[in-house]
This record gives structure tokens, sequence and C-alpha cells, in this order.
């Protein structure tokens, strides 16, 4: 029997029967996918829950869902004690402000509303009777018993990132680049500081901080004291980013360093509710480096720090005073490459007397315990596996962690009491668990008897659940995001397998889908897919709508792979920095690896193999049809970066260092450069309001393509970022990408 089916077996929101049959089958008999269903609202599969957040009480979870599958997200409670799912507001019918100087057509307002995404930023207050959150760039406040929902404050500047004050007294928020907060009790809204501007930004994020909205400004536990992080921008270039739709071409500015560039000078504040003063750490004379941990001692005297340096060779861990601002250095590493992205996290141990953070060091990412007052830190865990999210609560003694070791395409849950050592395995079923926000520590229950967490698996779209951390395995569904049509579609798990590279006999990791009626003994178009952000995982046990493309093409009688290229994660450090300072070489190799493996077994027509990719499997897709046309003959490639030199700051420092210093890593690592190469179909794809990898870099290499009387397809999106908004769009990339393939590849 599919242990899939054990998960079920408590659990708490009903499902529909169809449901429970896909749970104990690899296949689902039904009708065949479309482009249509899988990107048009509302979804088939459901919109998965964000943002939850505990109750204080430890009895209810809030968060914000649509559990019609549509993209609107209002405010929903789930209660444990009367097992009660249940929606508290109903925003969509507050309208948006209008604006005397409002240049949109009627149309483009229209679609605005319709593109809305909905409530965000959810809090408790400490009493645990209302949530605060924002919408329509206001704060709004629902009562959790009369569900009444409150607009607190309605102002033209807007307001964001509210938290409640720990003693329930104040409500905080960043407006206009400052921290304000707004008295409870006096109903009164008082500015706490005073410097924030269009490049000054205290308490909030910026395109390159680590910290995300939540982090960048913390309430001390007694409530007298915020610490935030302050960045000025000014030194840095804005980019402008074009919109051709309109009578008059727009632009709008986005303050972002690109390679070799400034960083955003940092600081880092102690402000007082009293007297208005700031007490500024004493960082130093540097001011470009990253904050990736900003956290309150339980007594409210110190800050824990996690900093690394701009270059990130170099990282720390360091506690500050916060009575005199002096900061000392309890840890530090280094690393010839660069310090791993999901270390980030350091917590207060054993009641504020160690510090516990992982690190890959000793080859993958594990826990390490150190004194805050001398000697070098302790390995708590170890093994070929990595440790990802941890959350240590309750006074420092237990660490929560998610875990590659039971297999590296799964996660699951694990326990590991610092008091005996003793680590505990949590969560059972194959599949994924996750944290249930990407930043924030709200998986835990105050109490610390539940977590709630994301589970997925390959036929079962993401859905919360709750642990009870008391009956190791008991896990309990919370909701349920399918709809009813779920069950009408054929949908296949895709087979998992492993091959050796061809350079140099490392393993590497893959997916493969094929069609229905798959015979062995024919041959097949092979198109690979390559997955974005390279220090990603896309082989693994978890719902993808990718995936679901995929089984289109499938369906459409092609063989599709994807591999976790080099550069991956979930493989160690030497996986992750095997493509330091040469993108494009071993990670394009394993691209190659792969197409040579299933050509081995026979069912592959090597004449008609083709890539496809969106931002970094752009850029790998247009590097493998430029310097192995050998291999790959047609080519779809969305969102590429084709010249390094051109893309932000922190990712390209990690691979490449700095320009000036390592030209030659950028140039061997660039599509643009190899663009000569190109002897096969190439389809070019680009949103021009890309604000990541800019549309910029696609027109680059058209100009480079045409210089070198290339032959080649483009097919531009106006108004859509990085990744796309509009369903239309959605469905006609790609509809755009499967006709590619099969004009030029069947």
């Amino acid at each position: 029997m599919n242990r899939l089916s054990s998960f079920y077996s408590g659990k708490i929101a009903v499902l529909t029967s169809a449901l429970v049959l896909l749970l104990f089958s690899d296949l689902v008999a039904g009708k065949p996918l479309s482009i249509e269903a899988i990107y048009t609202h509302p979804f088939f599969y459901g919109i998965s829950p964000r943002e939850a957040i505990w109750s204080p009480n430890s009895d209810k979870i809030a968060f914000s869902w649509n559990d019609g599958g549509e993209r609107f997200r209002d405010v929903w409670l789930y209660d444990l004690k009367k097992d009660r799912l249940s929606c508290l507001t109903d925003m969509a019918g507050i309208k948006e402000d209008p604006k005397e100087d409002d240049e949109r057509t009627r149309e483009e307002r229209k679609e605005a509303e319709k593109l809305r995404g909905g409530v965000s930023s959810l809090r408790w207050s400490p009493d645990g009777k209302k949530i605060a959150f924002v919408y329509l760039g206001d704060v709004f406040t629902v009562n959790v018993e009369n569900k009444e929902a409150v607009r607190i404050l309605h102002t033209e500047a807007g307001e964001k990132n509210p938290q409640y004050s720990p003693d329930g007294k104040y409500l905080s928020f960043i407006r206009g680049g400052d921290l304000w907060y707004l008295d409870l009790e006096k109903h009164r809204v008082e500015q706490l500081t005073t410097t924030g501007t269009d490049t000054v930004v205290n308490g909030a994020g910026y395109y390159l901080s680590w910290l995300d909205e939540v982090s960048c400004y913390r309430w001390s536990p007694d409530s007298k004291r915020i610490a935030f992080m302050r960045y000025d921008l000014s030194e840095i270039d804005p980019i402008l980013i074009p919109d051709y739709v309109g009578k008059k071409v727009k632009t709008t500015e986005q303050k972002r360093s690109i390679a070799g560039g400034k960083l955003a000078n940092s600081k880092i504040g102690v402000i007082s509710l009293k007297g208005r003063e700031t007490l500024w750490l004493d960082m130093g004379e540097e001011t470009e480096y990253y904050i990736r941990t900003l956290r309150w001692s339980s007594a409210g005297d110190r800050l824990l720090l996690d900093k690394v340096s701009k270059a990130q060779k170099d990282r720390w861990i360091l506690v500050a005073d916060c009575h005199s601002g002096k900061v000392e250095e309890i840890f530090h590493e280094s690393d010839t490459a660069w310090v791993s992205s999901i270390s980030g996290e350091c917590f207060w141990g054993r009641e504020g007397k160690t510090i516990v953070f992982s690190s890959d060091r000793t080859g993958y990412n594990h826990l390490y315990s150190i004194s805050v007052n001398d000697g070098e830190p302790e390995q708590l865990t170890s093994g070929d596996w990595e440790v990802r999210d941890p959350e240590v609560p309750f006074g420092g003694w237990w660490v929560y962690f998610f875990s590659t070791e039971v297999a590296i395409p799964e996660r699951h849950l694990f326990l590991l009491d610092l008091k005996t050592g003793k680590k505990e395995r949590l969560t059972f079923e194959e599949g994924w668990s996750s944290p249930p926000q990407r930043y924030g520590e709200n998986m835990l229950s105050p109490d610390g008897k539940r977590a709630v967490l994301y589970y997925t698996n390959n036929l079962t779209p993401p859905d919360y659940c709750s642990v009870d951390l008391g009956k190791r395995g008991k896990v309990s569904r919370i909701t349920n995001s399918v709809l009813p049509e779920f069950s009408e579609y054929e949908l296949s798990r895709p087979e998992f397998f492993t091959f050796a590279s061809d350079v140099d006999g490392e393993t590497v990791h893959a997916l493969v889908w094929k069609p229905e009626d798959f015979d062995a003994a024919k041959r097949y178009p092979l198109i690979v897919h390559i997955h974005g952000a390279g220090y990603a995982q896309a082989v693994c046990n978890y719902w993808s709508r990718t995936n679901l493309f995929h089984q289109v093409l499938a369906q459409e009688g092609f063989v599709v792979v994807t591999v976790d290229y080099r550069g991956s994660s979930g493989y160690g450090r030497k996986f992750r920095t095997d493509v330091y300072r040469h993108l494009g070489n071993l990670d394009l190799e394993d691209a190659v690896s792969v197409v040579e493996y299933l050509n081995g077994l026979g069912y592959i027509d090597s004449s008609r193999v083709g890539i496809w990719g969106w931002s970094y499997g752009g850029f790998l897709t247009n590097m493998a049809m430029f310097k192995r046309p050998d291999v790959f003959k047609v080519g779809c490639s969305v969102a590429a970066v084709n010249d390094w030199e051109n893309y932000n700051l922190w990712y390209t420092t990690e691979r490449f260092n700095f320009p000036k210093e390592d030209s030659i890593a950028y140039k061997r690592s660039s599509p643009i450069h190899f663009a000569e190469g190109l002897k096969g179909k190439l389809l070019l794809i680009h949103g021009m309001a890309d604000s990541n990898v800019h549309f910029q870099d696609t027109v680059q290499l058209i100009f480079k393509l045409v210089k070198n009387n290339k032959e080649f397809d483009v097919m531009i999106y106006p108004r859509e970022e990085h990744g796309f908004s509009r369903d239309e769009s959605y469905v006609h990339v790609f509809t755009k990408i499967l006709e590619y393939f099969q004009e030029h590849l069947k």
C-alpha cells in the first residue's frame, strides 16, 4: 500500500473521496491536462495557504488563503479545539481610494483590481482577540469572535509590516521609510525615526537586504525599545524599468546594485519609545555588509547578529550590548568560495548561555552550538545530509529542524534535545514537509505542543498540517486547497533516478516523465528542463506547477527530464561550489550527461533533443544552445541572464567575486560571449517589466545575435515581471513553448 495513505488516517479536514483515491495511486485516470487548466484561475489544484501564525494561547492558527483557487486572499482561522475552519474577512468589497493624479485608463484600473492579491502581513494581538493585517496599503484589524474588520490606519502614504508590542499596548508599522507606532490606549500615532526618505529606510528592507520585512525591526521583550536596521541607498544608481503600453513611455526606478556595485550603507539602531533616543551599535568602520539575524535575548539586554561581508567570504556571529552599543565577536568562519545562504539563522540557546547556528564548514550544513563566553563550536549533527530551517524555542533547550537525512528528494521534521543530544524524527510520510512561512519563527505553537507546516508530494498540492509534538508522527490536515475538479485530471508521478556525470563521475539526481503509451523499443524526442535560481532543488517529491507542464509535454509524445545540475541545493558544499567562478561549465555538462545516459537506455532519439528553462534555466539554456549545439537542437529560454555583469550584486559576488578583480569568471560564464555558436532553433522570451533579470539582458543578446547573423525567434511580454502575473500571459508563453518544440523537435 502507498505509504501516503497513512498521512490522512487522522485528518481533521474532510477530503473528497476522489482525493483519497489519488493518494492511494500513482496514476489517476481522467481527462488529460491542458495548459489552460494549469495556468488559469481558479486553479483546479487550489491556492496554497500562506503566513500561518499561532494565537498566543496556542489554540488557533490564522493564515491568508482562498479556498476557491482564486488569487485574492482573505484572513482565515483554524480552531484546533473546535476542529473548525472559517474565513474571518471579505476584503474584496473594499476598493482602492480614488487618486486625483491617476492617469490609468478604466481598463487598467479594472485589471489592477483583478490582479490584486488580497491581505498580507498577519499579526495576532497579544491578548488573542484581534488579528492585524495589511490591505491596499492600510492597516486593518479583524475581531476573531465577531469577524468585524476595522481600518485603523488610512493614509495616502500607506503602511506596511505592522507588529504588536509584546505587552499589547502599541502597534508599530513602517510609513515612508520610518518607524511609527499607534498607541492603542491613547489612540494616538507617534513617529519614532525621522530620517526616512526615498533612499533611506528604517525598519524595512530593500532589494538586497537579507532580512525580510518582519525581521528588519524587532520589539524588545519589555516593549520599551525597538531594534531596527537602517539602510542608506543614496549611493546606489537607479535602474530604469520601462513601460511601453501607454500613450507615453513611462519608467519606474529601481534601487538595485549590480555586479561590482555599492551595497547599501547599513546601521543597526536601538530606539527607546520614551526618549526617542537611538543607540547605534558599534559595527566598526565598514558599512557595506549583510545582516542575516537580528534577535533579542530573553532578558532584553543583548542582540544576536549574523553578519556576512560584502565579498561573502566571511561570516561573523556577534552579540551586542544594548546599553553600551559594544559588539563582541563570538564566532568567525571563512569560505574560499562563498558563505552558504542556508546558514543565515542563529538562535539563543540554553537560557541565553549559548548560540545555536548552522554551517556547512564540514561539507554539509549541520547544527552547532557555541558558548557566548569562549570556546570552540560543538557540532550537534553530522552526516552526509543537510539541516534546513532550524528553529530554537522555549529557553533554547531544543532545536526543531528539517533535513535531507531520510532521502535527498524529501524533507522531514526532526527534534534535537540539547540536554541529551538525542535526535527524533517527527514526520514520517514520504514527501516534503517545510515551514509555514519563508521567514519568521511561526512554526511552533507558543506552548510548545504543536507545529504547523506545509506537507506536499508529487501528487498532492501543498497544504497546512499540524503536528502533535507530544505524539510523534500524529499529523492532522488543516486546509484542503484542491477544487472538486482536481479528481477529473489524469496525474502521473515522475520517475526518480540518478546517473554519473561524464566529466567527473559525480552522482546527479533527475526526474523523468514519459508518454502514457511509452514503448521502450521506440525512439522519442527529449526535452531537458533546467530549474531556476541555480541554488535550488527540482528533483523532489513535492508538488510543482512546472511539473504539470512537463506532463503536458509527455502527453504530446515527448520524454521530459529535469536535473539537479551542479550548484543545486541539497547535496552539500562541494556540489554547491562546483560552479564557483564558472557557470555554464559543470552545470551544463550535467545536462549533457543526462542526455547521454538516457540515450544509452535506447529510447531517446539523440538527433531530437531540446532544452528549456526560466531565469537561471534560461541562462543555461542559452549556454547549451551556444556551447553544445552538437547535443541541443532546440531551446526555449525565458527571462535569462545573458551577461552576469548586469545582474544583482549579492548573487554575482557569491559566484564570481567582483568584475574588476575577476573579469574572466564573468566572461566565461555569460552566454552573450558565446552567441556566435548558435546553430539550432532558439526562442528567447522575456517580460519587459522584469525587475529581477532585466529585459536589457535579452535586448543585448538580440543585438549580439544579429551582429553574428544568427536566426532566432523572440517573444516579449509587456508589463510582465520575472514571474508573470496575468493568466493569459502564462497560457500564451507555455503554449508558445509547446508549439515551438512540436514544430522543431518532433
